[in-house]
């Protein structure tokens, strides 16, 4: 499979949201909206992003939270990194609240937003949230995200349900 990947030392990432229509009914576009979908690529629910059978191409995984915080420390640490991994442009992200994202690590980021348990849509622009394959330890039976916001410098790792829709990665075996 032909795609954008990112290689940082010796870790291989996609360095676009992954795309793929295996699973048509566990995945969808912002909205339903097949233009936003090309731009930011599908939300996956984490019965795709976390079933055995795994979304990525061969060779490929989704990562964990252990593997995220190496990005994440490569980019200087969770409180600094979020900057260096955002798409870098205006138009990527909110305009009032840009600031200063410039995808120095090459990872572009954009600010796809999320699908809630509830069916509705949310932070386009705003938001990037992408799944790990690590079980929440503060409450069962949820998924720990990577999140990242357009006006902060921070990244971090919060729990949710596993009907939630976001982004995905696939990092190399």
């Amino acid at each position: 499979m032909g795609g954008w990947y990112l290689e940082l030392k010796s870790f291989v990432l996609f360095a676009t949201n992954f795309m793929t229509n295996t699973l048509t009914n566990a995945c969808t576009y912002y909205n339903y909206d097949l233009d936003l979908g090309k731009k930011y690529g599908y939300l996956y629910n984490y019965y795709v992003a976390g079933d055995i059978r795994n979304v990525c191409p061969d060779g490929w995984h989704v990562p964990t939270q252990a593997e995220w915080t190496t990005l994440v420390d490569f980019a200087g640490g969770d409180s600094v990194a979020a900057p260096k991994l955002r798409v870098s442009g205006i138009s990527n992200w909110n305009s009032l609240y840009y600031t200063n994202a410039d995808n120095s690590t090459g990872f572009t980021a954009f600010g796809a937003g999320i699908r809630l348990k509830t069916g509705e849509y949310w932070g386009i622009d705003y938001n990037a949230t992408f799944w790990t394959t690590t079980l929440c330890t503060d409450i069962e039976g949820f998924i720990l995200g990577t999140r990242i916001f357009e006006n902060q410098p921070n990244i971090d790792f919060v729990g949710h349900p596993k009907n939630y829709g976001f982004s995905t990665r696939c990092l190399k075996n």
